[in-house]
């Protein structure tokens, strides 16, 4: 089964035009509620931080 990738070019840089499969939206356990309420309470700072700064 051969791939191929496509291609486009952004200024000098050519990068591969990728698409994800679409998922399903995961449910979150009570556990991973509350760890999610303490990340949001506690750590702001890493929870909304914009993706480019990380």
């Amino acid at each position: 089964m051969a791939t191929t990738i496509t291609y486009t070019q952004q200024g000098d840089y050519f990068l591969p035009d990728l698409q994800l499969p679409e998922q399903q939206k995961a449910k979150i356990g009570v556990f991973g509620q509350r760890h999610k309420r303490y990340l949001k309470v506690h750590h702001r700072l890493y929870l909304f931080q914009p993706a480019h700064i990380m």
